[in-house]
Protein backbone atom coordinates (compact mmCIF):
# COMPACT_ATOMS: atom_id res chain seq x y z
CA UNK A 1 0.00 0.00 0.00
CA UNK A 2 1.44 3.34 -1.09
CA UNK A 3 1.63 5.63 1.99
CA UNK A 4 3.60 8.48 0.34
CA UNK A 5 1.91 11.53 1.98
CA UNK A 6 2.10 13.68 -1.18
CA UNK A 7 1.62 16.79 0.94
CA UNK A 8 -0.16 19.71 -0.66
CA UNK A 9 -0.34 23.10 1.05
CA UNK A 10 -3.64 24.97 1.10
CA UNK A 11 -4.60 28.18 2.98
CA UNK A 12 -7.45 26.21 4.57
CA UNK A 13 -4.78 24.66 6.79
CA UNK A 14 -4.59 27.97 8.71
CA UNK A 15 -8.05 27.83 10.37
CA UNK A 16 -7.50 24.15 11.07
CA UNK A 17 -4.17 24.92 12.74
CA UNK A 18 -5.73 27.72 14.79
CA UNK A 19 -8.44 25.30 15.92
CA UNK A 20 -5.82 22.70 16.87
CA UNK A 21 -3.88 25.22 19.00
CA UNK A 22 -7.04 26.41 20.73
CA UNK A 23 -8.21 22.87 21.38
CA UNK A 24 -4.80 21.89 22.78
CA UNK A 25 -5.06 24.76 25.24
CA UNK A 26 -8.62 23.86 26.19
CA UNK A 27 -7.64 20.21 26.57
CA UNK A 28 -4.77 21.22 28.86
CA UNK A 29 -7.12 23.28 31.05
CA UNK A 30 -9.53 20.35 31.26
CA UNK A 31 -6.74 17.92 32.17
CA UNK A 32 -5.67 20.15 35.07
CA UNK A 33 -9.17 20.14 36.59
CA UNK A 34 -10.52 16.70 35.83
CA UNK A 35 -11.76 15.88 39.35
CA UNK A 36 -15.45 16.62 38.72
CA UNK A 37 -17.86 14.84 36.34
CA UNK A 38 -18.29 18.08 34.36
CA UNK A 39 -14.58 18.54 33.68
CA UNK A 40 -14.12 14.83 32.95
CA UNK A 41 -16.82 14.96 30.28
CA UNK A 42 -15.42 18.26 28.98
CA UNK A 43 -11.91 16.75 28.76
CA UNK A 44 -13.12 13.85 26.62
CA UNK A 45 -15.14 16.26 24.49
CA UNK A 46 -12.05 18.44 23.90
CA UNK A 47 -9.81 15.42 23.18
CA UNK A 48 -12.31 14.01 20.69
CA UNK A 49 -12.71 17.39 18.97
CA UNK A 50 -8.92 17.79 18.84
CA UNK A 51 -8.47 14.35 17.22
CA UNK A 52 -11.26 15.17 14.76
CA UNK A 53 -9.58 18.44 13.76
CA UNK A 54 -6.12 16.86 13.41
CA UNK A 55 -7.59 14.12 11.21
CA UNK A 56 -9.40 16.74 9.12
CA UNK A 57 -6.14 18.69 8.65
CA UNK A 58 -4.30 15.54 7.54
CA UNK A 59 -7.14 14.75 5.13
CA UNK A 60 -6.84 18.26 3.68
CA UNK A 61 -3.04 18.29 3.24
CA UNK A 62 -2.45 14.90 1.60
CA UNK A 63 -3.13 13.94 -1.99
CA UNK A 64 -2.65 10.23 -1.28
CA UNK A 65 -6.13 8.70 -1.45
CA UNK A 66 -5.11 5.82 0.84
CA UNK A 67 -4.02 8.30 3.55
CA UNK A 68 -7.16 10.32 2.91
CA UNK A 69 -9.23 7.19 3.62
CA UNK A 70 -7.31 6.47 6.87
CA UNK A 71 -7.68 10.11 7.97
CA UNK A 72 -11.37 9.91 7.09
CA UNK A 73 -11.79 6.78 9.22
CA UNK A 74 -10.02 8.53 12.15
CA UNK A 75 -12.25 11.56 11.71
CA UNK A 76 -15.36 9.38 11.52
CA UNK A 77 -14.31 7.54 14.70
CA UNK A 78 -14.31 10.86 16.56
CA UNK A 79 -17.59 11.93 14.97
CA UNK A 80 -19.26 8.70 16.09
CA UNK A 81 -18.51 9.29 19.77
CA UNK A 82 -19.01 13.07 19.82
CA UNK A 83 -22.82 12.95 20.37
CA UNK A 84 -22.60 10.62 23.36
CA UNK A 85 -19.78 12.68 24.89
CA UNK A 86 -21.83 15.82 24.29
CA UNK A 87 -24.79 14.19 26.10
CA UNK A 88 -22.44 13.21 28.94
CA UNK A 89 -21.26 16.81 29.21
CA UNK A 90 -24.82 18.18 29.24
CA UNK A 91 -26.01 15.69 31.86
CA UNK A 92 -22.97 16.27 34.07
CA UNK A 93 -23.35 20.03 33.80
CA UNK A 94 -26.98 19.68 34.92
CA UNK A 95 -25.96 17.44 37.88
CA UNK A 96 -27.33 14.24 36.30
CA UNK A 97 -24.05 12.42 35.78
CA UNK A 98 -25.36 9.38 37.67
CA UNK A 99 -28.12 9.05 35.11
CA UNK A 100 -25.56 8.97 32.31
CA UNK A 101 -23.47 6.33 34.08
CA UNK A 102 -26.55 4.17 34.48
CA UNK A 103 -27.44 4.28 30.77
CA UNK A 104 -23.94 4.66 29.27
CA UNK A 105 -23.42 0.93 28.50
CA UNK A 106 -26.62 0.91 26.43
CA UNK A 107 -25.86 4.21 24.76
CA UNK A 108 -22.41 2.96 23.71
CA UNK A 109 -23.74 -0.08 21.84
CA UNK A 110 -24.50 1.69 18.54
CA UNK A 111 -21.30 3.85 18.50
CA UNK A 112 -19.21 0.74 19.20
CA UNK A 113 -20.85 -1.22 16.39
CA UNK A 114 -20.46 1.82 14.12
CA UNK A 115 -16.73 2.02 14.94
CA UNK A 116 -16.30 -1.61 13.92
CA UNK A 117 -18.19 -0.97 10.69
CA UNK A 118 -16.00 2.05 9.87
CA UNK A 119 -12.72 0.14 10.10
CA UNK A 120 -14.09 -2.93 8.33
CA UNK A 121 -15.80 -0.90 5.62
CA UNK A 122 -13.92 -2.51 2.66
CA UNK A 123 -15.62 -5.80 3.56
CA UNK A 124 -19.21 -4.56 3.39
CA UNK A 125 -19.26 -0.86 2.42
CA UNK A 126 -21.98 -0.11 4.95
CA UNK A 127 -20.25 3.14 5.99
CA UNK A 128 -18.84 4.47 2.74
CA UNK A 129 -19.54 3.09 -0.71
CA UNK A 130 -16.86 5.09 -2.54
CA UNK A 131 -14.35 7.93 -2.04
CA UNK A 132 -13.32 10.35 -4.77
CA UNK A 133 -10.84 13.22 -4.76
CA UNK A 134 -11.51 16.30 -6.95
CA UNK A 135 -8.40 18.41 -7.65
CA UNK A 136 -9.87 20.61 -10.40
CA UNK A 137 -13.03 22.28 -9.06
CA UNK A 138 -11.36 24.56 -6.49
CA UNK A 139 -7.91 25.61 -5.36
CA UNK A 140 -7.93 22.89 -2.68
CA UNK A 141 -8.76 19.17 -2.96
CA UNK A 142 -12.38 18.23 -2.37
CA UNK A 143 -13.02 14.76 -0.95
CA UNK A 144 -16.44 13.36 -1.83
CA UNK A 145 -17.90 10.43 0.12
CA UNK A 146 -20.75 8.29 -1.09
CA UNK A 147 -22.06 7.18 2.30
CA UNK A 148 -23.52 3.74 2.88
CA UNK A 149 -26.74 2.44 4.38
CA UNK A 150 -25.54 2.32 8.03
CA UNK A 151 -24.49 5.97 7.88
CA UNK A 152 -27.93 7.21 6.83
CA UNK A 153 -30.17 4.66 8.51
CA UNK A 154 -28.49 4.36 11.92
CA UNK A 155 -25.67 6.82 12.57
CA UNK A 156 -27.37 10.08 11.50
CA UNK A 157 -30.68 9.54 13.38
CA UNK A 158 -28.92 8.24 16.49
CA UNK A 159 -26.30 11.01 16.58
CA UNK A 160 -28.81 13.78 16.02
CA UNK A 161 -31.09 12.33 18.69
CA UNK A 162 -28.30 12.37 21.29
CA UNK A 163 -27.09 15.82 20.22
CA UNK A 164 -30.47 17.48 20.39
CA UNK A 165 -31.22 15.73 23.69
CA UNK A 166 -28.09 17.35 25.13
CA UNK A 167 -29.09 20.73 23.68
CA UNK A 168 -32.56 20.33 25.17
CA UNK A 169 -31.05 19.66 28.61
CA UNK A 170 -28.93 22.81 28.39
CA UNK A 171 -31.86 24.91 27.15
CA UNK A 172 -33.98 23.70 30.08
CA UNK A 173 -31.10 24.46 32.43
CA UNK A 174 -30.73 27.90 30.87
CA UNK A 175 -34.34 28.71 31.68
CA UNK A 176 -33.79 27.71 35.30
CA UNK A 177 -30.42 29.40 35.86
CA UNK A 178 -29.39 32.90 36.78
CA UNK A 179 -26.32 35.12 36.36
CA UNK A 180 -23.06 33.51 35.20
CA UNK A 181 -24.53 30.04 34.79
CA UNK A 182 -26.80 31.24 31.98
CA UNK A 183 -23.86 32.54 29.97
CA UNK A 184 -22.08 29.23 30.46
CA UNK A 185 -25.08 27.36 29.06
CA UNK A 186 -25.41 29.81 26.16
CA UNK A 187 -21.73 29.49 25.25
CA UNK A 188 -21.93 25.69 25.21
CA UNK A 189 -25.09 25.68 23.08
CA UNK A 190 -23.78 28.25 20.58
CA UNK A 191 -20.38 26.55 20.33
CA UNK A 192 -22.09 23.36 19.20
CA UNK A 193 -24.91 24.85 17.11
CA UNK A 194 -22.58 26.79 14.78
CA UNK A 195 -20.89 23.75 13.20
CA UNK A 196 -23.94 21.54 13.75
CA UNK A 197 -26.24 23.79 11.75
CA UNK A 198 -23.76 23.82 8.88
CA UNK A 199 -23.43 20.03 9.10
CA UNK A 200 -27.19 19.60 8.90
CA UNK A 201 -27.36 21.96 5.94
CA UNK A 202 -24.63 19.92 4.22
CA UNK A 203 -26.64 16.73 4.72
CA UNK A 204 -29.56 18.38 2.94
CA UNK A 205 -27.36 19.54 0.05
CA UNK A 206 -27.08 23.21 1.09
CA UNK A 207 -23.36 23.82 0.41
CA UNK A 208 -21.49 27.08 -0.33
CA UNK A 209 -18.87 24.93 -2.11
CA UNK A 210 -20.37 22.03 -3.98
CA UNK A 211 -19.38 18.74 -2.41
CA UNK A 212 -17.41 20.33 0.46
CA UNK A 213 -18.53 20.38 4.12
CA UNK A 214 -17.36 23.68 5.59
CA UNK A 215 -18.33 22.77 9.17
CA UNK A 216 -14.68 22.19 10.21
CA UNK A 217 -13.86 25.73 9.02
CA UNK A 218 -16.13 27.03 11.79
CA UNK A 219 -14.21 25.19 14.49
CA UNK A 220 -12.08 28.29 15.31
CA UNK A 221 -15.29 30.18 16.13
CA UNK A 222 -16.61 27.32 18.26
CA UNK A 223 -13.25 26.95 19.97
CA UNK A 224 -13.10 30.69 20.61
CA UNK A 225 -16.53 30.61 22.22
CA UNK A 226 -15.53 27.67 24.39
CA UNK A 227 -12.29 29.45 25.35
CA UNK A 228 -14.36 32.53 26.27
CA UNK A 229 -16.55 30.31 28.44
CA UNK A 230 -13.58 28.66 30.13
CA UNK A 231 -11.59 31.86 30.75
CA UNK A 232 -14.28 34.54 30.94
CA UNK A 233 -17.02 32.67 32.77
CA UNK A 234 -14.89 30.10 34.61
CA UNK A 235 -16.81 27.19 33.09
CA UNK A 236 -14.40 24.65 34.62
CA UNK A 237 -14.23 26.37 38.02
CA UNK A 238 -17.72 27.81 38.51
CA UNK A 239 -20.59 25.61 37.40
CA UNK A 240 -23.81 24.35 38.98
CA UNK A 241 -22.22 21.49 40.89
CA UNK A 242 -24.27 22.01 44.05
CA UNK A 243 -26.05 18.68 43.84
CA UNK A 244 -22.88 16.65 43.26
CA UNK A 245 -20.72 18.28 45.90
CA UNK A 246 -23.32 19.43 48.40
CA UNK A 247 -26.44 17.30 48.17
CA UNK A 248 -24.89 14.03 47.06
CA UNK A 249 -21.93 14.11 49.46
CA UNK A 250 -23.28 15.93 52.52
CA UNK A 251 -23.80 13.96 55.71
CA UNK A 252 -27.12 15.68 56.45
CA UNK A 253 -30.29 13.95 55.29
CA UNK A 254 -32.19 15.69 52.50
CA UNK A 255 -35.69 14.70 51.43
CA UNK A 256 -37.88 16.51 48.89
CA UNK A 257 -41.66 16.12 49.24
CA UNK A 258 -44.12 17.37 46.64
CA UNK A 259 -47.27 19.28 47.47
CA UNK A 260 -49.08 16.03 48.21
CA UNK A 261 -46.43 14.87 50.68
CA UNK A 262 -44.96 12.29 48.29
CA UNK A 263 -41.23 11.64 48.15
CA UNK A 264 -39.78 13.29 45.04
CA UNK A 265 -36.07 13.05 45.77
CA UNK A 266 -33.53 12.27 48.50
CA UNK A 267 -29.76 12.22 48.86
CA UNK A 268 -27.62 9.12 49.59
CA UNK A 269 -27.39 9.96 53.32
CA UNK A 270 -31.18 9.87 53.66
CA UNK A 271 -31.35 6.68 51.61
CA UNK A 272 -28.77 5.05 53.89
CA UNK A 273 -30.35 6.08 57.20
CA UNK A 274 -34.04 5.76 56.34
CA UNK A 275 -33.94 2.90 53.83
CA UNK A 276 -30.68 1.16 54.76
CA UNK A 277 -29.35 1.72 51.21
CA UNK A 278 -32.41 0.08 49.64
CA UNK A 279 -33.89 1.90 46.62
CA UNK A 280 -36.54 4.35 47.90
CA UNK A 281 -40.06 4.20 46.50
CA UNK A 282 -40.32 7.62 44.93
CA UNK A 283 -43.92 8.80 44.73
CA UNK A 284 -44.86 7.12 48.02
CA UNK A 285 -45.95 9.21 50.98
CA UNK A 286 -44.10 9.23 54.29
CA UNK A 287 -46.98 7.55 56.13
CA UNK A 288 -46.98 4.71 53.58
CA UNK A 289 -43.27 4.08 54.10
CA UNK A 290 -43.20 4.76 57.84
CA UNK A 291 -46.71 3.95 59.14
CA UNK A 292 -45.52 3.55 62.75
CA UNK A 293 -43.38 6.68 62.93
CA UNK A 294 -45.54 9.54 64.20
CA UNK A 295 -42.73 12.07 63.80
CA UNK A 296 -42.19 11.36 60.11
CA UNK A 297 -45.94 11.18 59.60
CA UNK A 298 -46.34 14.67 61.09
CA UNK A 299 -43.85 16.02 58.54
CA UNK A 300 -45.88 14.70 55.63
CA UNK A 301 -49.31 15.96 56.65
CA UNK A 302 -49.11 19.68 55.93
CA UNK A 303 -48.00 20.41 59.49
CA UNK A 304 -44.23 20.32 58.99
CA UNK A 305 -43.28 23.10 61.38
CA UNK A 306 -44.61 21.14 64.36
CA UNK A 307 -41.46 19.00 64.25
CA UNK A 308 -38.13 20.49 65.36
CA UNK A 309 -36.35 17.33 66.45
CA UNK A 310 -36.92 13.69 65.76
CA UNK A 311 -35.33 10.46 66.90
CA UNK A 312 -34.36 7.64 64.52
CA UNK A 313 -33.32 4.17 65.65
CA UNK A 314 -30.05 3.29 63.95
CA UNK A 315 -27.76 0.33 64.67
CA UNK A 316 -29.47 -0.27 68.00
CA UNK A 317 -28.99 3.35 69.10
CA UNK A 318 -31.15 6.45 69.20
CA UNK A 319 -29.97 9.21 66.87
CA UNK A 320 -31.50 12.66 67.32
CA UNK A 321 -31.92 14.83 64.22
CA UNK A 322 -32.61 18.53 63.97
CA UNK A 323 -35.23 19.05 61.25
CA UNK A 324 -35.14 22.18 59.07
CA UNK A 325 -38.04 22.54 56.65
CA UNK A 326 -38.12 24.98 53.73
CA UNK A 327 -41.19 25.39 51.53
CA UNK A 328 -40.90 25.14 47.76
CA UNK A 329 -43.00 27.23 45.39
CA UNK A 330 -43.42 27.57 41.65
CA UNK A 331 -42.76 30.91 39.94
CA UNK A 332 -46.51 31.55 40.16
CA UNK A 333 -46.34 31.28 43.95
CA UNK A 334 -48.23 27.97 44.02
CA UNK A 335 -47.07 25.45 46.63
CA UNK A 336 -44.68 22.90 45.14
CA UNK A 337 -43.73 20.99 48.30
CA UNK A 338 -41.06 21.13 50.98
CA UNK A 339 -37.38 20.32 51.42
CA UNK A 340 -36.43 18.54 54.63
CA UNK A 341 -32.87 18.90 55.92
CA UNK A 342 -32.13 16.62 58.86
CA UNK A 343 -28.88 17.11 60.76
CA UNK A 344 -27.60 14.57 63.27
CA UNK A 345 -27.22 16.46 66.56
CA UNK A 346 -26.78 13.43 68.82
CA UNK A 347 -23.16 14.22 69.62
CA UNK A 348 -23.98 17.90 70.08
CA UNK A 349 -26.76 17.08 72.56
CA UNK A 350 -24.49 14.62 74.36
CA UNK A 351 -21.77 17.28 74.60
CA UNK A 352 -24.29 19.79 75.94
CA UNK A 353 -25.55 17.25 78.46
CA UNK A 354 -21.99 16.45 79.59
CA UNK A 355 -21.25 20.17 79.87
CA UNK A 356 -24.42 20.70 81.89
CA UNK A 357 -23.49 17.82 84.17
CA UNK A 358 -20.03 19.33 84.66
CA UNK A 359 -21.50 22.73 85.49
CA UNK A 360 -24.03 21.13 87.83
CA UNK A 361 -21.33 19.16 89.62
CA UNK A 362 -19.20 22.29 89.85
CA UNK A 363 -22.14 24.22 91.31
CA UNK A 364 -22.77 21.41 93.81
CA UNK A 365 -19.10 21.41 94.85
CA UNK A 366 -19.13 25.20 95.22
CA UNK A 367 -22.29 25.09 97.28
CA UNK A 368 -20.83 22.38 99.50
CA UNK A 369 -17.77 24.53 100.08
CA UNK A 370 -19.98 27.52 100.93
CA UNK A 371 -22.10 25.50 103.35
CA UNK A 372 -18.98 24.07 104.98
CA UNK A 373 -17.54 27.55 105.28
CA UNK A 374 -20.72 28.96 106.81
CA UNK A 375 -20.97 26.05 109.20
CA UNK A 376 -17.42 26.73 110.29
CA UNK A 377 -17.70 30.51 110.41
CA UNK A 378 -21.11 30.91 112.02
CA UNK A 379 -22.64 27.75 113.47
CA UNK A 380 -19.35 26.37 114.69
CA UNK A 381 -18.52 29.71 116.27
CA UNK A 382 -21.88 29.86 118.04
CA UNK A 383 -21.59 26.29 119.30
CA UNK A 384 -18.02 26.87 120.46
CA UNK A 385 -19.14 29.96 122.40
CA UNK A 386 -22.02 28.00 123.95
CA UNK A 387 -19.63 25.19 124.86
CA UNK A 388 -17.17 27.61 126.47
CA UNK A 389 -19.87 29.18 128.63
CA UNK A 390 -21.21 25.75 129.53
CA UNK A 391 -17.73 24.80 130.80
CA UNK A 392 -17.87 27.76 133.20
CA UNK A 393 -21.20 26.70 134.75
CA UNK A 394 -19.77 24.22 137.33
CA UNK A 395 -17.43 26.85 138.74
CA UNK A 396 -20.13 29.52 138.66
CA UNK A 397 -22.48 27.29 140.65
CA UNK A 398 -19.88 27.02 143.42
CA UNK A 399 -18.39 30.51 143.42
CA UNK A 400 -20.92 32.84 141.73
CA UNK A 401 -24.35 31.25 141.80
CA UNK A 402 -25.98 34.58 140.96
CA UNK A 403 -24.28 34.39 137.48
CA UNK A 404 -25.76 31.00 136.58
CA UNK A 405 -29.11 32.32 135.21
CA UNK A 406 -27.19 34.81 133.07
CA UNK A 407 -24.89 32.08 131.73
CA UNK A 408 -27.83 29.77 131.03
CA UNK A 409 -29.71 32.53 129.19
CA UNK A 410 -26.63 33.26 127.10
CA UNK A 411 -26.20 29.58 126.26
CA UNK A 412 -29.85 29.39 125.26
CA UNK A 413 -29.44 32.47 123.05
CA UNK A 414 -26.33 31.03 121.37
CA UNK A 415 -28.02 27.65 120.76
CA UNK A 416 -31.12 29.44 119.50
CA UNK A 417 -28.96 31.47 117.08
CA UNK A 418 -27.10 28.33 115.96
CA UNK A 419 -30.43 26.63 115.28
CA UNK A 420 -31.63 29.66 113.29
CA UNK A 421 -28.38 29.72 111.31
CA UNK A 422 -28.72 26.02 110.53
CA UNK A 423 -32.27 26.62 109.32
CA UNK A 424 -31.05 29.37 107.02
CA UNK A 425 -28.32 27.15 105.60
CA UNK A 426 -30.85 24.40 104.96
CA UNK A 427 -33.15 26.90 103.27
CA UNK A 428 -30.30 27.96 100.97
CA UNK A 429 -29.74 24.34 100.03
CA UNK A 430 -33.39 24.06 99.00
CA UNK A 431 -34.37 27.41 97.39
CA UNK A 432 -38.02 26.35 97.01
CA UNK A 433 -38.24 26.17 100.78
CA UNK A 434 -37.63 29.94 100.97
CA UNK A 435 -40.85 30.62 99.03
CA UNK A 436 -42.77 27.90 100.87
CA UNK A 437 -41.86 29.13 104.38
CA UNK A 438 -43.79 32.08 105.81
CA UNK A 439 -41.90 35.40 105.44
CA UNK A 440 -42.33 36.23 109.16
CA UNK A 441 -40.60 32.96 110.05
CA UNK A 442 -37.77 33.69 107.62
CA UNK A 443 -37.22 37.14 109.14
CA UNK A 444 -37.15 35.54 112.63
CA UNK A 445 -34.46 33.08 111.46
CA UNK A 446 -32.39 35.96 110.07
CA UNK A 447 -32.73 38.08 113.21
CA UNK A 448 -31.91 35.20 115.58
CA UNK A 449 -28.82 34.27 113.58
CA UNK A 450 -27.74 37.92 113.47
CA UNK A 451 -28.13 38.28 117.25
CA UNK A 452 -26.03 35.20 117.91
CA UNK A 453 -23.22 36.31 115.60
CA UNK A 454 -23.04 40.01 116.50
CA UNK A 455 -24.51 40.16 119.99
CA UNK A 456 -26.64 43.11 118.92
CA UNK A 457 -30.23 43.62 120.03
CA UNK A 458 -32.76 42.90 117.27
CA UNK A 459 -36.41 43.88 117.61
CA UNK A 460 -38.76 42.23 115.11
CA UNK A 461 -42.36 43.26 114.54
CA UNK A 462 -44.01 40.96 112.01
CA UNK A 463 -47.52 39.57 111.58
CA UNK A 464 -48.04 35.95 112.47
CA UNK A 465 -48.63 34.97 108.85
CA UNK A 466 -48.24 36.94 105.63
CA UNK A 467 -48.68 35.37 102.19
CA UNK A 468 -46.80 36.72 99.18
CA UNK A 469 -46.12 35.53 95.66
CA UNK A 470 -42.97 33.35 95.51
CA UNK A 471 -41.00 35.91 93.45
CA UNK A 472 -42.03 38.76 95.77
CA UNK A 473 -41.24 36.79 98.90
CA UNK A 474 -37.79 35.93 97.53
CA UNK A 475 -37.04 39.64 96.99
CA UNK A 476 -38.21 40.59 100.53
CA UNK A 477 -36.11 37.78 101.99
CA UNK A 478 -32.96 38.66 100.00
CA UNK A 479 -33.17 42.39 100.77
CA UNK A 480 -33.59 41.62 104.49
CA UNK A 481 -30.66 39.21 104.35
CA UNK A 482 -28.41 41.65 102.51
CA UNK A 483 -29.37 44.55 104.79
CA UNK A 484 -28.36 42.58 107.89
CA UNK A 485 -25.11 41.52 106.22
CA UNK A 486 -24.29 45.17 105.45
CA UNK A 487 -25.11 46.15 109.06
CA UNK A 488 -22.82 43.38 110.32
CA UNK A 489 -19.95 44.44 108.07
CA UNK A 490 -20.15 48.23 108.17
CA UNK A 491 -22.67 49.73 110.61
CA UNK A 492 -21.25 48.76 114.03
CA UNK A 493 -24.86 48.89 115.25
CA UNK A 494 -26.06 47.70 118.67
CA UNK A 495 -29.79 47.89 118.03
CA UNK A 496 -31.72 46.89 114.89
CA UNK A 497 -35.46 47.12 114.39
CA UNK A 498 -37.21 45.09 111.67
CA UNK A 499 -40.87 45.73 110.87
CA UNK A 500 -43.04 43.89 108.34
CA UNK A 501 -46.60 45.09 107.96
CA UNK A 502 -49.57 45.23 105.63
CA UNK A 503 -50.61 48.88 105.09
CA UNK A 504 -53.74 49.13 102.96
CA UNK A 505 -52.76 47.79 99.51
CA UNK A 506 -49.05 47.79 100.34
CA UNK A 507 -46.67 45.39 102.04
CA UNK A 508 -43.93 47.40 103.77
CA UNK A 509 -40.61 46.17 105.13
CA UNK A 510 -38.62 48.52 107.38
CA UNK A 511 -35.07 47.87 108.64
CA UNK A 512 -33.49 50.49 110.91
CA UNK A 513 -30.19 50.48 112.84
CA UNK A 514 -28.32 52.85 115.14
CA UNK A 515 -24.98 52.36 113.46
CA UNK A 516 -22.39 54.80 112.10
CA UNK A 517 -24.39 55.56 108.94
CA UNK A 518 -22.88 56.64 105.62
CA UNK A 519 -23.11 59.29 102.92
CA UNK A 520 -25.61 57.94 100.35
CA UNK A 521 -24.02 60.09 97.61
CA UNK A 522 -20.33 59.36 98.12
CA UNK A 523 -20.62 55.90 99.63
CA UNK A 524 -17.77 53.39 99.32
CA UNK A 525 -17.84 51.04 96.33
CA UNK A 526 -18.69 48.06 98.55
CA UNK A 527 -21.76 49.98 99.83
CA UNK A 528 -22.63 51.07 96.31
CA UNK A 529 -22.56 47.52 94.95
CA UNK A 530 -24.79 46.18 97.73
CA UNK A 531 -27.28 49.03 97.44
CA UNK A 532 -27.47 48.71 93.64
CA UNK A 533 -28.10 45.00 94.02
CA UNK A 534 -31.01 45.68 96.42
CA UNK A 535 -32.45 48.33 94.08
CA UNK A 536 -32.35 45.88 91.16
CA UNK A 537 -34.18 43.26 93.22
CA UNK A 538 -36.88 45.78 94.17
CA UNK A 539 -37.23 46.92 90.56
CA UNK A 540 -37.76 43.31 89.42
CA UNK A 541 -41.11 43.21 91.33
CA UNK A 542 -42.03 46.86 90.66
CA UNK A 543 -41.43 47.77 94.31
CA UNK A 544 -39.91 50.99 95.69
CA UNK A 545 -36.78 50.96 97.83
CA UNK A 546 -35.97 54.01 99.97
CA UNK A 547 -32.58 54.24 101.68
CA UNK A 548 -31.83 57.08 104.10
CA UNK A 549 -28.68 57.31 106.20
CA UNK A 550 -27.15 59.96 108.46
CA UNK A 551 -23.53 59.88 109.61
CA UNK A 552 -23.39 58.67 113.26
CA UNK A 553 -27.17 58.33 113.39
CA UNK A 554 -27.76 55.05 111.55
CA UNK A 555 -29.56 53.89 108.41
CA UNK A 556 -33.19 53.29 107.54
CA UNK A 557 -34.23 51.05 104.62
CA UNK A 558 -37.87 50.85 103.49
CA UNK A 559 -39.17 48.39 100.87
CA UNK A 560 -42.72 49.03 99.66
CA UNK A 561 -44.65 46.75 97.29
CA UNK A 562 -48.22 47.15 96.03
CA UNK A 563 -50.37 44.05 96.12
CA UNK A 564 -52.65 45.46 93.38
Amino acid sequence: MDLDPQLHYTPLAIPYSISILLLMGLTYLGAKQRQTPVTQAYLWFAVCLLAWTVSGLLELLTLNLKLVTIASHMESSCVVFMPIIWLWLALSYSNNHRTFRRFAPWLLVIPTVTLIIIWTNPLHQLWVVSVTQDLTTTWFPIITYDSGMWYYAVHIPYSYALTFTGIGILVRLFLMQKSVYRWQSVSLIVALLIPLSVEIAHQFGIQPIDGYNIAPLLFPISCGIMAWSVLGYQFLNVNPIARHFVVENMSDLMIVLDHQGRIADMNPAARKILFHDRPPKFGSTMDELFPKDDQLLTISTNRPREVDHMTIHQNGQHQVYDVKISPLAYSTGQNAGVVLLMQDITQKLQAEYDHHQTLTQSAVDTERERVARELHDSVNQLLFSASTIADLLPKAIDKKPEKVPEYVAEIQQLLHSATAEMCLILLELYPDAITETDLSTLIKYLSDAFKGITGATVHTHTPSVIKLDPAVQMVFYRITQESLQNIQKHAQATTITIRLARQDEYVVLSIQDNGVGFDTITQHSSHRFGLNNMRQRAHSINATLDITSIIHHGTHITLKWSVL
